[in-house]
């Protein structure tokens, strides 16, 4: 596996009035990366927008997989991850409060959704 650390090719890219400085690293959709604010777009969504499962691991343990999404953000970016890849190896997407940062968004919510989740996924597991 390539160091994703380390980019594969650099380059500039000339717009009207800017030139623009861009990575290829990996495979996949196009991620768009915008320089400044946090540095959460250049220290954490890279190491984790490349990644890649493995779906025959998540195909074996699909039942006990849930895969979680933020009710307001069901239809953006961040939701549509996570249903191709319940659809993909059959686990089970479920909705939580808010957006796609729902924890903070309304905690309460999201913890009441999180442990009726986890109880119904330790039932089914003693019964099934």
């Amino acid at each position: 596996m390539a160091d994703r650390a380390v980019p594969e090719r650099t380059g500039h890219l000339k717009v009207p009035e800017a030139t623009l400085y861009y990575e290829v690293r990996g495979e996949g959709p196009l991620l768009l990366m915008m320089p400044g604010g946090s540095g959460f777009l250049e220290h954490v969504l890279c190491s984790f927008s490349g990644y890649v499962p493995d779906p025959a691991a998540l195909r074996r343990g699909a039942g006990q997989l849930v895969i979680g999404v933020g009710q307001d953000s069901r239809t953006l970016l961040t939701a549509l991850p996570g249903a191709r890849l319940a659809d993909e190896v059959g686990g089970r997407l479920v909705e939580f409060a808010g957006g796609h940062t729902g924890c903070t968004e309304d905690p309460d919510a999201f913890a009441e959704r999180l442990r009726a989740v986890l109880l119904d996924r330790t039932l089914q597991g003693a019964l099934g």
